[in-house]
């Protein structure tokens, strides 16, 4: 299963996430919240943005493969996300954070929404029918 990949992909991202994190709130002496620390702040944001956002890619991602999509548009959509949430999280924690890295990981993202519904919905319709 193609998407168990992605999901092992994200956990590991996900783990590292959490000792960046972890890593700044000792260096920013901030046990709770981001106080008033900037970076702390971004990258709490990187890290809250990935877990609202790869859940649902994921689940699209699945009910996509288990339909039967193509294998290539599962990799495309994995492929996709892993890069939306690397030009994220740079164009995010670089300052002033906003910009092009930024956008284009909100843009590659929506794709994927877009993408994953679009292989569910005609996937799934003729079992409707």
């Amino acid at each position: 299963m193609i998407t168990g990949i992605y999901i092992a992909i994200f956990a590991v991202a996900q783990a590292a996430m959490i000792v960046w994190i972890a890593r700044s709130r000792i260096r920013e002496k901030v046990i709770l919240g981001t106080g008033d620390s900037r970076v702390l702040e971004a990258k709490s944001r990187v890290y809250g943005n990935f877990t609202e956002v790869v859940p649902t890619a994921i689940l699209l991602m699945l009910i996509a493969e288990l339909s039967g999509a193509p294998l290539w548009a599962i990799h495309w959509m994995g492929g996709l996300m892993i890069l939306s949430r690397i030009c994220h999280g740079i164009g995010l924690v670089r300052p002033p954070g906003y910009g092009p890295l930024r956008m284009l990981g909100m843009l590659l993202a929506m794709a994927v929404f877009v993408i994953g519904a679009c292989l569910c919905v005609t996937l799934g319709l003729p079992q409707l029918l």
